[in-house]
């Protein structure tokens, strides 16, 4: 993470709005995003917020759209969406963003800067105990698939009890 001394990284580039995700969006919003590297600001009613950063901000969404199997980021993002009823989406991309450290820079800039103006961003580090919970949250709901996969396994008749 930068430290709060840390100048903002050098880009020409801007956030622009892509518009609301949530499980109701279609076409319109899925074509306003870009098939590129770039960065990505979710923010979840006023004061919470995630950045990330990514090859394909398209395809990077779509992860968090329908997560795969136990990524925690992309399944809590996908909670937050839940629980938030979507989130606005903005988008920043350049041709600079084609570095992968270029990006991570960017992405680290912003998330201190949302930290700093006393944003709660679900980035990272637990630094509240909202975020705690909601990790508390996806590894409970996990435990609970695996103690499912348990109880089925253990109730199916092995082979030498047939």
């Amino acid at each position: 993470m930068s430290d709060s001394n840390e100048k903002e990284p050098t880009t020409d580039s801007v956030w622009r709005a892509a518009g609301q995700f949530d499980f109701d969006s279609h076409g319109g919003f899925w074509s306003s995003l870009p098939d590129e590297p770039g960065l990505y600001r979710l923010k979840f009613g006023d004061r919470i917020f995630y950045v990330g950063q990514a090859k394909s901000v398209f395809r990077r969404l779509g992860d968090y759209y329908q997560p795969g199997q136990g990524v925690e980021s992309d399944h809590r993002i996908h909670r937050a969406l839940h629980k938030y009823g979507g989130a606005v989406v903005e988008v920043m991309t350049g041709a600079e963003f084609s570095n992968s450290s270029v990006r991570h820079r960017r992405e680290s800039f912003e998330i201190e800067a949302l930290r700093t103006s006393g944003m709660r961003v679900l980035n990272g580090k637990p630094d509240c105990a909202e975020n705690l919970q909601d990790r508390i949250e996806y590894h409970a709901d996990e435990i609970k698939k695996l103690e499912e996969k348990i109880a089925t396994l253990t109730a199916k008749p092995t082979m030498e009890e047939m």
